[in-house]
Order: C-alpha cells, then sequence, then structure tokens
C-alpha cells in the first residue's frame, strides 16, 4: 500500500509542474490543516543574478484573522469558512491589482473545501 504522504507529494509535484507552464500568472496557494485554511497570493520570479525563483507573498488570509473571531476554538476548516475567505482574499487582490490566477492545491484534492474556495474567487472576480 503507497503511504498517504507519498500520494500527496506525487499529486502537489504534479500540480506544481502544470503551474509551471503558467508563471507569467499570480499564484494562490492553499493550506489546509485540521482546524484552519490558510491562503496567499504569490509572485514568483526568476532572479538572474542568484540563479534562483525569488517568490513574494501578495497577499495573505487565513482563518485565524478577523473573519473568525466569533469563534475561538472552534474546527474553522470548513465550506463556510473557505467561501468567506475566498472573497476576503480576492477584495486583497483587487486592491493589489491582480485580476488573473492560478490556483495551486498542492497535494489537495479538488472538491470540498478546496472547490468552494476556487468558486468564492471566481464569484469575486478573480479569473482562475
Amino acid at each position: 500500500m503507497v503511504d498517504l504522504k507519498k500520494r500527496f507529494k506525487k499529486r502537489a509535484q504534479r500540480v506544481r509542474a502544470k503551474i509551471a507552464k503558467v508563471s507569467y500568472r499570480y499564484r494562490v496557494s492553499i493550506h489546509k490543516s485540521n482546524k484552519n485554511i490558510y491562503a496567499q497570493i504569490i509572485k514568483s520570479d526568476f532572479d538572474a543574478t542568484k540563479n534562483v525563483m525569488a517568490s513574494r507573498t501578495v497577499a495573505s488570509v487565513s482563518t485565524l484573522t478577523n473573519i473568525s473571531k466569533d469563534r475561538v476554538n472552534a474546527n474553522r476548516c470548513n465550506k463556510v469558512y473557505a467561501e468567506a475567505l475566498g472573497i476576503e482574499l480576492a477584495k486583497k487582490a483587487i486592491e493589489a491589482g491582480v485580476s488573473k490566477v492560478v490556483l495551486d492545491r498542492g497535494g489537495y484534492q479538488y472538491h470540498g473545501i478546496v472547490k468552494v474556495f476556487a468558486d468564492a474567487l471566481r464569484s469575486a472576480s478573480i479569473e482562475l
């Protein structure tokens, strides 16, 4: 039986290999823990002086920010919070001048929380 972590890493490598083809776009990276969701918009550029990829975070949100102060110890890794995070990140992206992004879902499958998050970004006029 293949280890779950190995399958997750292989899936993440496949996703990032496809994302590398559209490297001119900003990248929306999403991470889920057992209790929280984190997302950020990243701009990756090639630094010719150091011969490496240089990345910088343009905007970031998580369920630990102001969105969820009403429930302190509750599980915030669910679809309701994912939709709120998608809308909040879209607002920050528009303020930063970002309108086209590519979704870096990592090793997560595109369903449930990740799909709701992506749909919320689309509904707030961010092109995926």
